[in-house]
């Protein structure tokens, strides 16, 4: 299961995490011109969960990449096989061009993907991937 968590949870979170294993880091780049850029932060928490950070910076604005989609929404997939399941819409900042998120998976290691999206709440993604990048734990 994954579930986009609220600030309180977060802090909550921060307080268990384990002491095994520290967190990873994979920077972000952004596909084609875009210039995105940013980071993905992976760490152990309790009940076998990741805690997953995305912050990406030098966002366009979602209306440039297609005039009908407004939001970025952020895509994890465990494998090729596996269609990606929607983590959460990033809470973007249009006057500082960056976004973020934070979620919890099970997974250690899956493929992360940005697309713009009409909505937050979109079922499959969009065409317009800003940021593909593979993401490993271990």
């Amino acid at each position: 299961m994954i579930r986009r968590l609220t600030a309180p949870a977060l802090i909550a979170l921060t307080g268990l995490l384990t002491a095994c294993a520290g967190p990873v880091r994979v920077p972000l780049a952004g596909q084609g011109d875009g210039g995105v850029s940013g980071l993905v932060t992976v760490e152990p928490i309790e009940g076998g969960q990741h805690l997953v950070t995305v912050s990406a910076s030098d966002l366009p604005p979602p209306a440039r990449l297609d005039p009908d989609m407004r939001t970025y929404v952020v895509w994890i997939q465990a494998s090729e096989d596996e269609a990606p399941v929607r983590v959460g819409e990033l809470i973007y900042e249009p006057e500082y061009r960056e976004g973020r998120l934070h979620a919890e998976t099970p997974l250690e290691r899956f493929q992360l993907e940005i697309t713009a999206e009409r909505s937050g709440d979109a079922a499959t993604p969009s065409d317009h991937v800003i940021v593909t990048q593979w993401v490993d734990e271990g």
